[in-house]
């Protein structure tokens, strides 16, 4: 599957010089701590001028810990890109933007908001297919003995959009009282294909996981059209089309 991948990839689009393939059970699993000593390797001997990761739970966790690594710092939440040293990002909440320039030394580390940037054009080629290289894999045998271990992943199957991705999104807050009152929500959610969302004050009561939080400094979400808020309390921090 990692080998058809890479071969996916390598065609995907005219613009892909090289893909890098890290073939080994220690990259299995989501934990920062092997990925960023790869990300450091692969660094090192590529001399890259841009890192750029997603902001999801495994983007925030994985870029710190390897600019840590590399000496260097990261540019958080971009929601466009001006020029190659040159970022905006939103501040106060997301109620303004500002211009961030980057002016550290190489790598240009930075977390993107992808919810900002449109899908690029799917393109496969036949006769344009950039080479595949095995990353050279010798620095896992230097790291500490002291090694994370992974428990277990759950979800939930649901048919409802990811809360990221989203159009439409229902939100609910701490009036709601009870995690039953908000499974109501999933209910008119259901119905309208929407995702649902909360308040910080419903996620820290418990009514619902961390995940579904809309909040600027939890989970940045570019929707659309926000259907209801039942019951929101605090300042309003969901932006439309930020």
């Amino acid at each position: 599957m990692l080998h058809k991948a890479a071969q996916h990839a390598a065609s995907s689009h005219p613009l892909v010089n090289e893909v890098l393939v890290a073939d080994s059970d220690v990259f299995a699993h989501p934990l920062a701590k092997p990925w960023a000593a790869l990300l450091r390797s692969v660094q090192q001997k590529g001399g890259y001028s841009h890192v750029i990761a997603s902001s999801t739970s495994f983007g925030k966790n994985l870029l710190p810990r390897a600019t840590t690594l590399l000496d260097v710092y990261a540019v958080t939440d971009v929601a466009a890109i001006s020029e190659p040293r040159v970022f905006v990002r939103p501040i106060y909440a997301g109620n303004a933007l500002c211009n961030v320039r980057y002016t550290v030394e190489s790598p240009c580390m930075m977390i993107i908001r992808s919810t900002s940037f449109s899908p690029a054009t799917k393109y496969m080629s036949e006769t344009k297919v950039a080479p595949i290289t095995q990353v050279d894999l010798s620095f896992l045998r230097e790291a500490s003995s002291r090694k994370p271990s992974w428990v277990n992943l759950t979800s939930q199957d649901t048919e409802r959009p990811d809360l990221a991705n989203a159009r439409v999104v229902v939100t609910g807050g701490r009036g709601l009282k009870s995690t039953e009152n908000f499974k109501l929500l999933a209910q008119l959610a259901e119905k309208l294909g929407a995702a649902v969302g909360a308040t910080r004050a419903a996620v820290d009561a418990g009514y619902v996981p961390n995940e579904l939080q809309v909040r600027s400094s939890s989970l940045l979400v570019r929707i659309e059209l926000i259907v209801i808020r039942l019951i929101c309390d605090g300042a309003t921090q969901k932006n439309h089309n930020s």
